[in-house]
């Protein structure tokens, strides 16, 4: 079973810090003469990548890393999470070596979360 992503945490990011990386699904090869010729590169679609960053309260940044550290063991297990753009549940995981990324913005009260995300194209 999937964990979700928790609800009382906000979801919605930042203009700024959401960026959807898409992976070409094709390579080339030059012939001899003519066009150069395209072909798969998969036959199942590759993860896409996704980087968010989303505005927490520091009670909230608290949940997120309980929720990151011990119901996922530390980004390990994929999550359910509504995609921002598509506005469609699916199923995530948190790109290796790029643990989440919180910072201060005021006083402390205030912090801004960076995660890099994978899915599968559905």
């Amino acid at each position: 079973m999937v964990e979700s992503y928790p609800a009382s945490l906000p979801s919605d990011p930042l203009i700024n810090g959401y960026r959807e990386s898409w992976v070409s699904n094709f390579f080339e090869s030059s012939t001899d003469s003519g066009k150069p010729r395209r072909m798969k590169r998969y036959t199942k679609p590759p993860r896409q990548s996704l980087t968010v960053t989303v505005p927490m309260k520091r009670s909230e940044v608290a949940i997120f890393e309980t929720w990151f550290w011990e119901t996922l063991e530390g980004g390990l297990k994929p999550f359910s999470f509504v995609h921002p753009r598509r506005n469609t549940l699916l199923t995530f995981w948190f790109r290796k070596d790029a643990n989440p990324d919180p910072k201060p913005v005021k006083n402390g009260q205030e912090w801004e979360v960076t995660y890099e995300l994978e899915f599968e194209r559905g």
